[in-house]
């Protein structure tokens, strides 16, 4: 029933909180304990908040019929590696907030990831301010809509890859690139933006000699910042 659900949900929420209390355990997630949160398709918001965990590993998972992962790691402060290479995201469709406030995240590895069905990656890496570089190179973006706030404070990112994204649908770009002052070339020259609706503060906070570098399409390179 819903109600066992919700129960067996908090009961993995319970577990993960009170690992908090010592300080940097790793954290290995196992689902054969959990299957009805798999079977729920839904597993956002799992380590909400787990400010403690310097390291989280998603192991021994079938999440190949996971839906929602959106807010997953959100605020998880402290976390510096994470292990998402065995983490099957083919039917998810919300990415939305995923590692927001990850500030401590050094890297990313999400090469293994697929987005096929993503519709929503807005805020996805906000206030990742530690990370360096991201490639995106593999995300397939063909159905996602919303994309505002995705990169939203990366401070410390000096090289994004963006090559293949395919922008047709988005309707929302506003404050994409925020306060992404470290960022000194960018090249968004595949970027679609008929459909686009709002670029508000799409690149606010970048110092004009970076932005000054950047590749953009005729419809981004009049934007006021």
């Amino acid at each position: 029933t819903e109600e066992d659900n919700n129960t067996q949900k908090w009961a993995l929420f319970e577990i993960i909180y009170k690992e908090k209390e010592e300080e940097g355990k790793t954290v290995y997630l196992y689902c054969s304990d959990i299957e009805s949160i798999i079977a729920d398709k839904m597993v956002y918001g799992i380590f909400y908040e787990c400010k403690q965990h310097i390291s989280i590993s998603v192991i021994a998972c079938d999440t190949s019929k996971v839906r929602e992962i959106f807010y997953m790691f959100y605020e998880c402060n402290a976390l510096t590696n994470l292990n998402l290479s065995k983490f099957d995201t083919k039917n998810v469709k919300n990415m939305c907030f995923m590692f927001s406030k990850c500030s401590s995240l050094t890297g990313l590895d999400l090469f293994n990831f697929n987005t096929d069905n993503v519709t929503d990656m807005a805020y996805m890496f906000f206030d990742c301010s530690s990370l360096t570089e991201l490639d995106l190179s593999n995300f397939n973006t063909d159905n996602v809509t919303d994309m505002g706030g995705m990169f939203d404070n990366c401070s410390s990112l000096t090289e994004l890859n963006l090559s293949k994204f395919n922008t047709g649908i988005v309707t929302n770009m506003s404050y994409m690139f925020f306060w992404c002052s470290s960022l000194k070339k960018l090249n968004l020259n595949n970027f679609n933006t008929d459909n686009v609706t709002d670029t508000s503060g799409m690149f606010s906070g970048i110092p004009d000699e970076n932005l000054n570098s950047f590749t953009l399409p005729e419809s981004l390179s009049k934007i006021n910042k």
